[in-house]
């Protein structure tokens, strides 16, 4: 799955998170992060933990139409 970095920052930034705040929250390593921002790949587990730190749904970080 491709989730969108910017995405993530938008829902970070409304819940007044840094990136370092919701990679700590989530429970994942920074590199990661660094992973989605380059436009990897990754496990529906780890969008999972995202959309947990940031309290919304899986759908709404998911870059396109995924």
């Amino acid at each position: 799955m491709i989730v969108s970095y910017s995405k993530i920052e938008k829902a970070g930034a409304n819940k007044q998170m840094s990136m370092k705040d919701i990679y700590q929250k989530a429970h994942m390593a920074r590199a990661t992060l660094e992973r989605i921002r380059k436009g990897n790949e990754v496990t529906m587990k780890t969008v999972g933990k995202l959309a947990a730190a940031l309290n919304c749904d899986v759908a709404e970080l998911l870059q396109g139409d995924q």
